[in-house]
């Protein structure tokens, strides 16, 4: 997850091996991990920017 990414507002990635369910919450045992950094925030835009447009998505 990318928050807040070109912002002051203190632009965040949020990743690791964390399955986004009830099972993942409550029962699996899952790594999260806070990167509270712009430039880490900017390259996984960047990154997710150019994997978008390669599936066909169209930039605005």
């Amino acid at each position: 997850m990318i928050v807040d990414v070109d912002t002051s507002s203190d632009p965040t990635v949020i990743t690791g091996s964390t399955n986004w369910s009830a099972n993942g919450n409550d029962s699996n045992d899952e790594n999260l991990l806070f990167i509270h950094d712009a430039a880490v925030a900017n390259q996984y835009k960047q990154e997710f920017l150019a994997r978008y447009q390669q599936a066909g998505g169209q930039l605005p």
